[in-house]
């Protein structure tokens, strides 16, 4: 999966995106888990959750000081 980001000025704009996708990652992880608890089908939610991971993890890999 190729990632995509948010602006072409990197330097500046990946700590930001970086959080935001760390952010995103520990709410759907917390939601994702109340709706296991529930017995509820997460299975569409745990797909976007995981191409919310890939997107991290390509952004800390491209740019390591973002980690």
């Amino acid at each position: 999966m190729e990632a995509k980001f948010a602006s072409a000025d990197t330097k500046i704009a990946v700590p930001d995106r970086r959080q935001a996708l760390d952010e995103r990652l520990t709410d759907g992880y917390l939601r994702i888990e109340q709706a296991l608890d529930e017995d509820r089908d997460v299975r569409a939610w745990e797909d976007f959750w995981i191409q919310l991971l890939s997107e991290y993890e390509a952004l800390c890999d491209h740019w390591p000081e973002a980690a």
